[in-house]
């Protein structure tokens, strides 16, 4: 297997490239240029995942500077070792500066990085439109006395000469067309070229649905509407050509063709990695706009003004936004590609058909993931606009490249995982809120302090060890401490999780068996006896807590309770984790056989258990088919649903947000319970699966709220989470995607 060094690995087609040549076995030198308070290890696990980050070498580097910013050390060391490189990093851009820089510069200093290390072949990504105006463009092309249209396709030329020069006849340039997403799932890291060109229609939908809602009217009366269908109806032109075509090319395609040409022993070839059968730019458009829920828009027509004052303005932002398109969309070469089906024979395999479903894919993950938008401070009217991190940090990353190697269309994340989790709405403020918000926050945090007494010394890591001294600490005041946390909500919470035990017994129509996870000092049993008392029905409830002190006070607390033989009560010691009875007894911990539950709850420990996907996975081999499963706990607020004041009935997004972040988790939370926060817990759960007794099994969510609730001097800045899970039997394929996802989720 070769040892090849890899630059812009940072991108859509050398992801899937790096991913591909690791599973071949190919041991890769990745040349990352590290970013301000990131790592190039920490870059390269973000895109490749830590399984994949761990079998490449990461050598720091700028391919800007000379020898691409490498050490003389690193070049001394791996001097003769490397076989091939493979060029791809480039600023994707038309002018400035930087292109010429990063484009032809940056080929220039890897030749002579390659030099030093005394590799002999190169194969270099170009592109296809360093064909500028020209009508056709062989693959022996290079310079016809075409016009290059901007900087990009006059620096990739200048790349291209350099490469030829400085290698001779040893390698392959690709001429890439224009990268799209993955073509089962859309997925794509970067949302430049075609992307770029949609972002600004997707962006005024959104302003003009806004307008829409607030005022109708207004917005008719500027010609502009959204009709039966939800579309945004616009009387605008965009001047393209009807009969030229665009070559766009999924990156997955991209990348299983580059990694078969990469493996063959260079030539000095040439190879046009174009589309065969290229749609028209017109057709495009028009199945891009439709996708965006735009109507309206006419094509190949050159229009600077409209018919009202708003869409004249719409009009001239439109051409704008779109003029460094405009060689694009008006003309494209015809490009001869006859070098890689010859080259590849058998192997070579014509890109996907580029028609309005593929673009749906690609459309509908951008629109996921906002057109890769980062929120970022702004100066407006002298005051910085500063994003509150709370809502613009995710509960949890996807890497969408995993889940495409995995076969598992976007949409099925969706179903699990939504948006306010995965793709937070940003809140800003400016200094004279965050004053306010910081001092409300003091007071809060003071009055916690005093009179709850936190840990000052909380670490980082609330390993299972921590979390056990903790409520060895807090045990003899347990019941005060968690009822002046919550205001007393505990106890209508764990009423809650009785009212949904006892509609499981009568549901039944027979006893049934609950386990109480996490019992703490059994407060939970106490309202399910109550609750069945009152409907002088059977139950057994067996409670399991970590804490032996914890459990001696429920164990004293079920012995006032039990009521003959039709209330039973009982409390263990036990891991969460390993409740299951394998033929071991493991020393003084409880354990259960499987299925030996009718139902479980969970109220408010969630937080305190050390690897709670491993919990999870207990709780489906406890419960018998069928059981269920109720929990509830803290969860991150969403901003759009966020509570009101009572009275004057005002939401309060940033104050609920900040108190989350600033003072539940590390105060509330981390110091005095030393929990972590459990939102992420609620989605771990849902994608759980084991297979056990030839069967898989995995749970069905039957009732999932997130609800803001009201805290001393009724603020709204409590908000919890309560989930229902059934336990079914579910297919094979269906366990393995669910597991896909749950692989490629980070937890931030």
């Amino acid at each position: 297997m070769a040892v090849i060094l890899l630059t812009g690995v940072t991108g859509a087609v050398n992801q899937c490239i790096a991913s591909l040549l690791i599973e071949q076995g190919h041991r890769l030198i990745c040349l990352i240029r590290p970013r301000k308070n990131v790592s190039s290890t920490k870059r390269l696990q973000q895109i490749l995942g830590e399984e994949k980050a761990k079998q490449c070498t990461i050598i720091d580097g700028d391919i800007t500077k000379p020898l691409a910013g490498v050490k003389q050390s690193i070049i001394e060391k791996w001097q003769n070792r490397i076989d091939l490189a493979v060029h791809g990093a480039a600023a994707i851009k038309f002018e400035g500066q930087e292109v010429w820089v990063t484009n032809r510069n940056g080929a220039k200093n890897i030749a002579k990085l390659c030099q030093k290390l005394r590799i002999k072949q190169m194969h270099y990504q170009s592109t296809a439109y360093v064909a500028g105006d020209a009508k056709t463009f062989n693959e022996d092309e290079i310079d016809k006395g075409q016009f290059s249209r901007n900087r990009y396709e006059y620096s990739k030329l200048a790349a291209e000469n350099i490469i030829r020069e400085q290698f001779r006849n040893n390698f392959s340039i690709y001429r890439l067309g224009i990268q799209i997403g993955d073509s089962r799932t859309g997925w794509s890291p970067a949302f430049e070229g075609y992307y770029k060109f949609f972002k600004p229609f997707q962006a005024m939908r959104n302003y003009w649905q806004e307008q829409w809602i607030k005022n109708p009217q207004s917005c008719k009366k500027h010609g502009i509407f959204f009709d039966a269908d939800n579309y945004l109806n616009l009387d605008i032109a965009i001047n393209c050509s009807m009969s030229s075509k665009l070559n766009l090319l999924p990156c997955d395609w991209l990348a299983k063709i580059l990694v078969d040409l990469i493996k063959i022993p260079t030539q000095g070839l040439t190879f046009h990695l174009t589309h065969p059968n290229p749609p028209k730019v017109a057709d495009i458009i028009k199945w891009s706009l439709d996708i965006l829920k735009i109507r309206g828009i006419k094509r190949g027509i050159r229009q600077t003004s409209g018919p009202t004052y708003a869409l004249s303005r719409i009009q001239r932002m439109s051409n704008e936004k779109i003029a460094p398109f405009n060689a694009y969309i008006l003309h494209e070469a015809i490009f001869g590609n006859e070098n890689c089906p010859k080259i590849l024979g058998e192997k070579y395999s014509p890109p996907p058909k580029i028609d309005q479903a593929l673009l749906t894919k690609m459309l509908t993950y951008a629109q996921t993931v906002k057109f890769g938008y980062q929120p970022k401070s702004v100066k407006k009217r002298g005051v910085i606009m500063t994003d509150f991190f709370a809502n613009t940090k995710p509960t949890f990353e996807i890497n969408y490249r995993q889940l495409a190697e995995a076969g598992v269309p976007i949409e099925e994340v969706n179903n699990w995982i939504p948006r306010s989790i995965t793709h937070p709405t940003p809140l800003k403020y400016g200094r004279m809120t965050k004053t306010a918000l910081d001092m409300m926050q003091w007071l809060i945090q003071t009055g916690i302090k005093k009179v709850l007494k936190p840990r000052d010394n909380a670490g980082d890591d609330l390993s299972q060890a921590e979390v056990d001294y903790v409520y060895s600490r807090e045990a003899r005041t347990y019941d005060l401490k968690h009822h002046w946390t919550t205001r007393g909500m505990d106890t209508s919470w764990r009423r809650m999780a009785a009212g949904f035990v006892l509609a499981l017994a009568k549901k039944a129509n027979q006893p049934i068996v609950n386990l109480d996870l996490c019992t703490g000092t059994g407060l939970t049993g106490e309202e399910i006896v109550y609750t069945f008392e009152d409907w002088k029905l059977p139950i057994t409830v067996v409670g399991i807590d970590y804490n032996q002190l914890m459990v001696d006070q429920a164990i004293q607390r079920f012995a006032k309770l039990q009521n003959g033989s039709k209330i039973k009560l009982s409390a263990f010691r036990g891991d969460v984790t390993n409740l299951v009875l394998n033929g071991k007894v493991q020393h003084s911990l409880k354990q259960f056989t499987l299925e030996s539950f009718d139902s479980a709850t969970q109220v408010f420990g969630i937080g305190g258990v050390h690897n709670t996907p491993k919990a999870f996975k207990n709780v489906l081999q406890l419960l018998k088919p069928n059981g269920e499963f109720f929990m509830i706990d803290m969860h991150r607020p969403n901003p759009k649903q966020s509570g009101e004041l009572p009275v004057i009935w005002s939401k309060m997004p940033l104050f609920e947000a900040n108190t989350y972040e600033n003072t539940t988790i590390p105060l509330a939370l981390k110091q005095l319970w030393g929990w972590h926060d459990p939102t992420k817990d609620f989605y771990l759960l849902q994608l759980t699966t084991m297979q056990f007794q030839d069967q898989f099994w995995g749970f069905e969510v039957s009732h999932f709220e997130v609800n803001s609730e009201r805290w001393w001097l009724s603020l709204p800045i409590m908000p919890t989470a309560k989930i229902i899970v059934k336990k079914i039997a579910i297919s094979e394929a269906e366990a393995k995607k669910r597991q896909a996802i749950l692989d490629s989720l980070t937890i931030v």
